[in-house]
């Protein structure tokens, strides 16, 4: 009798017989755990061999399981037809052939593909990877995959995103239109066909589609009025495209605010902008050109304030004292807890003051909850961090490495034995950086000083 090959290795050696299957012979093969029949050993060894980088089709397994493709469908389509102990072992083989069903062939049949179209402007922006993590979870629970395109900010790759996905017969389309989107007859032809369709974050408010967004004229209304109670009456903002619903909302919003306290709208305060750094440039340039001057600026994106720090810096104009700058979105900068923090963090930078609240706070029960094993940099204050334990927590391995400008105590001639040795244990360590309190010796510290003495003194900085 010829040697059995196993249709999946090729192997030959470990072949044993495992019962008997609608009167044939079951085999198992030792070597890669896999069940399967044969009714003529000659004819089926080396079969697969050509085609053995080739999917599994439910033919494969028919052939392995000695049944029919009829049988093989019923069984993996959950049919109630099929004995129990058959629709068991040919799921089971399915499973070891690695068998993946086609999605297409199931979609012609069931008008259901399973997968959500979604359409970001950007990956790199903070706001729309959040976004899409919350909808890749909540798809993932209901069992659906999600497809993602990115516009990059483009009207046109937005159209062809559009139909991209609708062509792949997707059984949702979630968007975010772009900056650039003012015109939206490219969703319009879409919408009352079988595909729902969502807009979020930014939407188009005349078209009949469902809408998720937060209240952005509610927001608006209260930066604006933080700023107002801050004695500003001269409040630039930076909006997008007009016919962006988040545009208009949080412009409705500056407004509203401006007329129940009596300060008139100034067209020229007003920038619809495409948020490239040039046009954020040329903006501020023009405001700091207008007599009265402005006094505080409100961006539609924290990008965009960003931007506008940075340039009001490099102009000399010093940021909050001259002129007031808000962002909305939290994209640079989130607040967090503490237990996030301790959970997620691989980077911990303290820049705190030292008060009752805070001395000490850096001691072993703060360092035994890190679960990242971060860097921990200091360039507050010494006080804030208990030595000994966070000495413990480096010969631990809880901490990935330390850099401290400061220390607890900073008179070395002072210094007790207990602290000696501590001094000690910290500079023998290759993963510890110690500096001389020297982390506000830059020329922006240097420049601020000299600024706000001189202010004091009555006379005003020329830099």
């Amino acid at each position: 009798m010829a040697r059995v090959k196993c249709p999946k290795c090729n192997k030959v050696e470990r072949i044993l017989k495992a019962g008997i299957v609608r009167n044939k012979q079951r085999y198992f093969c030792k070597d890669c755990n896999y069940h399967f029949i044969i009714s003529n050993p000659k004819k089926t060894i080396g079969k697969r061999s050509n085609n053995a980088a080739l999917q599994t089709s439910m033919q494969d397994i028919a052939e392995a399981a000695g049944v029919s493709t009829t049988t093989v469908s019923r069984a993996l389509n959950n049919r109630p037809d099929i004995n129990n102990q058959t629709s068991k072992f040919i799921k089971e083989l399915a499973l070891v052939m690695n068998y993946q069903p086609n999605m297409l062939a199931q979609s012609l049949v069931t008008r259901s593909t399973h997968t959500l179209g979604v359409i970001i402007p950007s990956l790199e922006t903070t706001i729309f990877s959040t976004m899409l993590s919350g909808i890749q979870e909540v798809a993932a629970q209901a069992g659906y995959r999600v497809n993602i395109c990115t516009s990059n900010e483009k009207h046109e790759t937005e159209i062809a995103n559009i139909q991209a996905l609708m062509n792949n017969m997707i059984d949702g389309l979630l968007i975010c239109h772009t900056i650039q989107t003012n015109s939206f007859e490219h969703l319009r032809i879409h919408i009352g066909k079988r595909i729902p369709i969502v807009q979020f974050y930014r939407v188009a408010d005349n078209l009949p589609v469902s809408q998720i967004l937060a209240d952005d004229e509610a927001g608006a209304e209260a930066v604006t009025e933080y700023l107002i109670k801050k004695g500003c009456r001269r409040i630039a903002i930076v909006l997008g495209s007009k016919g962006l619903s988040i545009s208009q909302k949080r412009f409705m919003g500056y407004q509203n605010v401006l007329q129940k306290h009596n300060i008139k709208i100034d067209d020229k305060l007003i920038a619809h902008i495409d948020f490239t750094l040039e046009k954020v440039v040329k903006a501020v340039d023009n405001w700091l050109k207008l007599k009265p001057g402005i006094d505080a600026i409100i961006s539609i994106s924290d990008k965009s304030a960003v931007q506008i720090i940075r340039h009001l810096k490099e102009k000399k104009v010093a940021v909050p004292e001259k002129i007031r700058v808000f962002g909305f979105g939290n994209e640079f900068v989130q607040e967090s807890t503490l237990e996030a923090i301790q959970q997620q963090a691989e980077i911990i930078s303290f820049h705190v003051p030292l008060t009752e609240l805070t001395a000490g706070m850096v001691n072993a029960a703060f360092l035994n909850t890190l679960q990242r094993q971060p860097l921990l940099v200091n360039t507050s204050r010494g006080a804030i961090i208990k030595l000994e334990d966070l000495i413990n927590a480096l010969d631990q391995e809880k901490l990935r490495g330390v850099a401290l400008d400061v220390l607890p105590n900073e008179d070395l001639s002072s210094y007790t034995p207990l602290e000696n040795e501590q001094l000690e244990r910290l500079t023998c360590k290759n993963n510890v950086l110690l500096t001389p309190h020297i982390a506000g010796y830059s020329y922006e510290a240097f420049e601020r000083m000299s600024a706000v003495l001189l202010e004091k003194l009555g006379m005003k900085a020329v830099f």
